[in-house]
């Protein structure tokens, strides 16, 4: 349900080829809000909700290879460290990026959680324009590497996550 021929595929493709990036995207988690008992607030943990399952993965998969290790079945020239590693550095950087304030990113919602109602709205009606915002963040840095703003934030905030990941599990992530 959540993958779209052209967000998840062709687009992909195509901007991999134009510009070297890899992004894609699916379609958006369907959530009748009507339901939500209390529809700002619990908008707000519905969107957490991913970038959350993200980081506990993250943790779940370094857990993992630490306890490997500490068993003595990890095998450092193997592919299952390389694994591991690809597999926990792809979902802290899902996380952080799905957490960036960009209208339609998680983020977002928690940004319109903070707004007081009537500025909550206006900042949900931008939605439609956040494809076309985060196109041009990946964009910029190809005109002027100092505008890599996405980048910048993303490599930061997983530097010091993978930081404290490597600091309680000593391994080499």
């Amino acid at each position: 349900a959540h993958l779209d021929p052209f967000l998840s595929l062709l687009l992909p493709l195509v901007i991999y080829t134009v510009l070297g990036i890899p992004f894609g995207a699916g379609k958006p988690v369907p959530v009748n809000i009507r339901r939500l008992g209390h529809p700002r607030r619990d908008w707000m943990l519905v969107a957490l909700a991913g970038p959350l399952s993200n980081l506990s993965l993250a943790v779940f998969f370094a857990a993992l290879w630490w306890g490997i290790d500490r068993a003595g079945l990890a095998q450092y020239p193997s592919l299952a460290p390389k694994l591991f590693s690809i597999a926990i550095v792809m979902n802290v950087v899902l996380a952080i990026f799905n957490l960036i304030p960009i209208p339609a990113l998680d983020g977002s919602r928690v940004v319109g959680y903070l707004l007081p109602r009537e500025l909550a709205y206006r900042w949900y009606d931008l939605d439609r324009y956040g494809f076309l915002i985060v196109a041009a963040l990946l964009i910029l840095p190809r005109v002027n590497p100092n505008l890599d703003v996405l980048g910048t934030i993303v490599v930061q905030v997983r530097d010091h996550v993978l930081y404290w990941l490597r600091s309680l599990t000593g391994l080499p992530i």
